[in-house]
């Protein structure tokens, strides 16, 4: 009876230990399983989190394109057509009448016409001479002129008796 009641306990705390090993190893494959989807998530989380941003980004930017292409259209009308650039001439020899200054204007020639989205420009030289304060005021008014120019070149070179001659080169802009 003593020998029958260890085989059994034997077969007993062996099942018992089988049965743990097999729990304990269940276990773990499951805390791995569970770790690798929650890596797997996260990730999928980040991505989501990601694309969501850019959708946002996105939306904000087509509203944007809208409002700046108003601007743009405003900007384009704005500026003077190529056919209104002689106006620009007789301008700038109005400013240098009311400033004073014997000039030379001249377009250069060079021309860039105009595309979607970008302004044409052409290019003039002009050469002033007269008191550096009629220089800085004839600058100044050509700045606040109805016209959008970009001065690419500017040499002030003094002279005698308080004349400066200036030699400018630049751009004006048309649509």
């Amino acid at each position: 009876m003593l020998k029958d009641f260890r085989v059994k306990m034997a077969v007993v705390i062996g099942i018992t230990l089988v049965a743990g090993s097999v729990l304990i190893f269940a276990v773990f494959q499951l805390k791995k399983s569970i770790a690798a989807s929650s890596s797997e998530i996260k990730l999928m989380r980040v991505d989501f989190l990601s694309r969501s941003r850019a959708i946002t980004s996105l939306a904000e930017l087509k509203e944007d394109a809208e409002e700046a292409r108003v601007y743009t259209d405003v900007l384009n009308f704005s500026l003077p057509t190529k056919e209104d650039l002689p106006e620009f001439n007789s301008e700038v020899f109005d400013l240098e009448r009311d400033n004073n200054l014997p000039t030379s204007f001249k377009f250069s020639g060079s021309e860039i016409a105009p595309t979607p989205g970008t302004p044409g420009e052409i290019a003039f030289e002009l050469n002033l001479t007269g008191s550096y304060d009629d220089i800085v005021n004839f600058l100044k008014d050509l700045e606040d002129s109805s016209y959008v120019t970009d001065i690419r070149n500017f040499d002030l070179v003094g002279g005698t008796d308080d004349q400066y001659r200036a030699i400018l080169q630049g751009v004006v802009f048309f649509h």
